[in-house]
């Protein structure tokens, strides 16, 4: 499992054109949510025994434009950061980014196409927004590099770690939200009108009201009125 330090430094050193430090000063945070999670693993079995991990989740876009709609979709890009191995708390507050192994994800197409399997090879990530395949044409030698938004948010998961204690609650959120949640079986499907409850004629609801219509009420007196017999 890697740290997050050297995720950083694969990412840097695998940008290429527009460098990956101007590409990530673009990307604006609209907020984020912290706390422990003991019910959580990472990947790597080198800390299955630890009782939870750190976790950050941040609500980011690619740009903090006003009139550029084209890269203002949110996403959302997590951490979480494991305990250490010997004594099952936090690291050190005053810890170094290379000594932090770290489980990232962000649900945006670059992590999808270009990070998520190279990353998980390394046990710092799992399969989720991808099919699992090689990114053979994306990224062909499988270096674990990180998407923008994640490269711009790790300085501040890394200050947000130290105020996690180990006995914090993420009760606002779901149980994992990093994994898509499924959809109700029951519910109609997308572009599809909800169903209704029919309507129910008067009638139907009340048998001893009389239809609304004049030739409803003369079928009713004729077979049902049998009071002036």
């Amino acid at each position: 499992m890697l740290t997050l330090g050297q995720l950083l430094r694969y990412t840097n050193s695998a940008s290429s054109g527009t460098g990956i430090s101007e590409r990530a000063s673009k990307v604006s945070v609209r907020g984020a949510k912290s706390g422990f999670r003991p019910s959580w693993k990472v990947p790597d079995p080198a800390f299955h025994a630890s009782p939870g991990v750190q976790e950050i989740l941040f609500n980011t876009q690619s740009s903090n434009s006003k009139t550029d709609r084209r890269f203002r979709k949110p996403y959302q890009t997590t951490y979480r950061f494991p305990l250490e191995q010997a004594t099952g708390n936090p690291y050190p507050s005053g810890a170094s980014a290379d000594k932090l192994p770290v489980w990232v994800y962000c649900s945006c197409p670059a992590f999808r196409y270009y990070s998520e399997v190279a990353v998980k090879n390394q046990g710092n990530t799992d399969v989720i927004e991808s099919d699992g395949s090689y990114p053979r044409q994306n990224n062909p030698n499988m270096e674990p590099y990180v998407c923008k938004h994640i490269f711009a948010t790790a300085k501040q998961a890394m200050d947000k770690r130290r105020t996690i204690g180990v006995t914090a609650s993420m009760s606002t959120v779901q149980d994992d939200p990093a994994k898509p949640k499924g959809r109700n079986p029951e519910a109609p499907a997308i572009g599809t009108k909800s169903r209704q409850t029919p309507k129910v004629s008067a009638t139907a609801a009340n048998p001893q009201s009389l239809p609304q219509t004049w030739l409803g009420r003369l079928s009713y007196i004729l077979f049902n009125d049998r009071t002036s017999r």
